[in-house]
């Protein structure tokens, strides 16, 4: 894990215990979630209609079609990385009150293609 300027990533470079409260006032962009999207994660890791009814009572557990890596949320996760190729997209909103360019990058780990 590497942090911003490329080096060697430490517990304080990504996000366990060290916090900018001024920082998370102007977030910059956002993931927006909707409740329903909540609850397609936790039927895509295998919940039960039934166990996902305590969260929200009526909720349409479809069968099939979510996967783990379709929720919109700032981490990745691929539960099958053996399958040729994968696309995951992210949607994100400028919250800011100026314009803004962002620049993503994607780093591969060693051994995957």
């Amino acid at each position: 894990m590497t942090d911003l300027a490329g080096g060697k990533a430490n517990p304080l470079g990504y996000g366990s215990g060290h916090i900018r409260p001024n920082q998370a006032a102007d977030p910059g962009l956002v993931y927006e979630v909707a409740n329903h999207e909540y609850l397609d994660f936790l039927r895509s890791l295998g919940y039960n209609s039934s166990s996902i009814d305590k969260f929200k009572k009526g909720y349409g557990c479809p069968e099939s079609g979510h996967s783990v890596s379709d929720f919109n949320y700032p981490s990745i996760s691929i539960p099958n990385l053996q399958t040729s190729s994968v696309t995951v997209t992210r949607t994100v909103k400028n919250v800011r009150s100026s314009t803004a360019i962002y620049v993503t990058k994607v780093k591969e780990l060693s051994g995957f293609r």
